[in-house]
């Protein structure tokens, strides 16, 4: 899928790409010059709110009714299915902290860039969707840098 994007567009991709990017590199160290005292789930609920808030505000401020339009054709059920990678998501990260505060940067950078290797291969054991020629390269690529 192409996007077309105008400059404006372009320049704020480029940055928040680079801000993504920032905090994976300093997640491992953040993580760590957090206390020991404060738990692991405290901080990813803190987090996870903060997404929220964020994203909430960010509809607020596009005006045009954006809240409404994005929740106008949206069902219960479809929300409750929304549910669901959600809170997985919220447990990947809650287990990314935990192990993040327990190795060292260099390991810890090393087995979140193996992600995308773990999600083909469930990808194609569990859903069934084989890979392209392409794709297979790149992954095998990522692996042999990880």
């Amino acid at each position: 899928m192409i996007v077309m994007m105008n400059e404006n567009e372009r320049r704020l991709a480029f940055v928040c790409l680079g801000a993504l990017a920032s905090i994976y590199g300093l997640q491992s160290h953040l993580a760590r010059s957090i206390p020991h005292s404060i738990s692991s789930a405290g901080i990813v609920i803190a987090i996870e709110a903060a997404k929220t808030v964020t994203a909430t505000a960010a509809l607020l401020l596009s005006g045009n009714g954006a809240i409404k339009k994005a929740f106008s054709n949206t069902t219960s059920t479809q929300l409750a299915l929304a549910g669901i990678p959600a809170v997985l998501y919220m447990v990947q990260n809650l287990l990314m902290a935990f192990a993040s505060r327990h190795v060292d940067g260099a390991t810890f950078a090393a087995l979140v860039q193996t992600k995308i290797l773990w999600a083909a291969l469930f990808a194609y054991l569990i859903l069934g969707e084989a890979q392209t020629r392409k794709q297979l390269t790149a992954i095998s690529a990522l692996g042999a840098a990880a």
